[in-house]
């Protein structure tokens, strides 16, 4: 079920499934994507297993709100603060890629809101880095958005798990009915580019962490998953065999499995 929930900043877009009065796991989605986008089998995992799973659209993506100036990643980690803050703390924070990052700061800023982190093929800043200027977009409709995923997904996709064109096109198709911002998109990028590093800070985050990340990842090294599973003590570190920049519906019951772990601790 989706509801807007207001933040401070604005209206942030969330699904909710399972028991509401269950243990919270909130996830978080990295650049440009929208909450459709976690496979409906790992999210039906959780539910079975008593969850209460809150899926978010990040600021500037699908049916939350639009940034009217650009801003940084620890603002957006406030806005899953202020969402955790009405949803009861503490919760799991899962966070794929740029969702990662946003997740670790959270744990930084608000170590009370979370309860374990699930750190998914993501990455820690280590230095300064200067915002590039806006591009141009790519696209301007329903089918060239289409044309635009359907180049640039199988790209980042492992070789065990190539991403089916009409899979493809299926979720631009639902992507672009709910809302798509190339502005938005770029607005989030330079987020990344002028966040304040934070790597430094890592030995600070001391709850129960799972990084995964995939051997084949042309977006983020596999290397430095590798770095961040080291830099926070608690954590563990799954590096998974031909897998890409992507959570593989057929991977599922792993990643059900390591999310669920976080809360046996």
């Amino acid at each position: 079920m989706e509801e807007l929930i207001s933040v401070a900043a604005g209206e942030l877009c969330i699904s909710r499934r399972g028991n509401a009065s269950g243990p919270p796991i909130i996830h978080l989605e990295g650049h440009r994507a929208q909450h459709i986008s976690f496979p409906d089998a790992y999210l039906d995992l959780l539910v079975e297993a008593g969850a209460h799973v809150v899926s978010v659209d990040n600021r500037d993506v699908g049916r939350s709100f639009r940034a009217e100036a650009d801003y940084r990643l620890a603002d957006m980690a406030e806005d899953v603060h202020e969402l955790i803050c009405q949803l009861g703390p503490p919760a799991i924070v899962t966070g794929r890629s740029m969702g990662g990052a946003i997740a670790q700061l959270l744990a930084l800023a608000h170590p009370g809101d979370v309860a374990g982190l699930g750190l998914f093929y993501t990455y820690a800043s280590d230095r300064r880095r200067e915002p590039r200027p806006a591009a141009p977009a790519p696209f301007h409709d329903r089918a060239q958005f289409i044309d635009y995923e359907l180049g640039a997904l199988p790209e980042i996709a492992g070789s065990r798990y190539p991403c089916a064109a009409p899979d493809i096109e299926a979720l631009a198709g639902r992507m672009w009915a709910r809302g798509v911002s190339w502005a938005g998109w770029e607005r989030q990028r330079r987020a990344m580019e002028a966040s304040e590093p934070w790597a430094h800070r890592l030995a600070e985050i001391v709850v129960p962490t799972v990084v995964v990340h995939g051997a084949e990842d042309p977006v983020i090294a596999p290397a430095e998953g590798s770095r961040l599973a080291r830099a926070i003590a608690p954590a563990t570190f799954r590096l998974i065999e031909g897998m890409g920049h992507q959570q593989p519906p057929e991977l599922s019951e792993l990643f059900a499995e390591l999310t669920l772990d976080l809360l046996r601790y």
